[in-house]
């Protein structure tokens, strides 16, 4: 009996003593590791009937480990309500300055029209004070109303005469002492209907650059007389023969030979004399 139990003794040895070896090395490992072994221990305890009354509640430190991940968790909830309202009112700001761009932009149209209307305004009452203007001068006696012409600027002059019909500005152009001043302002009322400003300071710089481009103005009226009717050319050089014979017979040098027939046939059929006198001069100064 004794040898029996002696050998049940030593199998129990033999082999406890190796697995309990073995467990110690386990858990010195996996401790060795950082696994909380432990507190997984006691978890799994907590979860048995009977064996939960005998571990200890857990430590402090664990009720702040889970405060803690609670806090965590309400700070990125409010952290992600937050950014929700941020973006909330970004739009709505976004939106604002829309509706304002818009407001800008309509603001500047209703400008632009307004400012379209004082312009049109101002022209046509710039245009009402020329034409008033134009009408005393051609009730006047041609040679005052020339005095007067002549004394204004050739943009002022140009633009004034520009409102009267074409005999009247022929009898003033005629009555005119400056004949090269009158040829000028006959180039410029040949073009300014040609020009495109509505404003009356436009118009007027446009005149001046026209005025400028001037450089032999008699060479230029004999090419206007020469590409107007013969009519009308006809009737400026009868008034100016009555005033300025040697300007008159200057620009019908300076016409085409075509165009000088014509103007002459015109003049003959209101006046043969003028006609032979002015003919007899072409042929005495050849």
């Amino acid at each position: 009996m004794e040898e029996k139990h002696r050998g049940k003794l030593g199998t129990i040895l033999l082999y406890g003593i190796p697995s309990i070896m073995t467990v110690i090395l386990v858990l010195l490992i996996m401790n060795i590791m950082g696994v909380p072994i432990g507190k997984t221990f006691q978890d799994l305890g907590r979860k048995i009937p009977i064996i939960n009354h005998m571990i200890p509640a857990p430590a402090a430190s664990e009720a702040v480990n889970t405060n803690d991940s609670g806090n965590l968790q309400q700070k990125y909830e409010k952290s992600q309500s937050d950014l929700s309202a941020s973006d909330r009112k970004l739009s709505d700001v976004n939106k604002q300055l829309s509706d304002t761009q818009k407001e800008l932009v309509q603001v500047k149209l209703n400008n632009q029209e307004l400012q379209k209307q004082l312009d049109t305004k101002q022209t046509n009452q710039t245009q009402d004070q020329m034409k008033q203007v134009a009408g005393l001068y051609a009730t006047m006696p041609p040679s005052k109303a020339s005095a007067m012409i002549q004394t204004m600027s050739l943009e002022d002059a140009s633009l004034t005469l520009s409102q009267l019909n074409a005999n009247q500005q022929s009898s003033i152009l005629s009555s005119m002492r400056d004949a090269k001043k009158a040829a000028q302002i006959t180039l410029l009322l040949n073009e300014i209907p040609t020009l495109t400003a509505t404003d009356q300071a436009m118009l007027k710089q446009q005149v001046h650059d026209l005025a400028l481009q001037q450089e032999n103005p008699t060479q230029t009226m004999a090419d206007t007389l020469s590409g107007m009717p013969a009519a009308q050319s006809a009737g400026i050089i009868q008034s100016m023969m009555g005033t300025n014979s040697q300007v008159a017979m200057d620009l019908l040098r300076n016409t085409t030979t075509s165009s000088r027939s014509q103007i002459l046939a015109e003049i003959e059929n209101k006046n043969p004399n003028l006609a032979a006198q002015i003919t007899a001069n072409l042929n005495k100064q050849k």
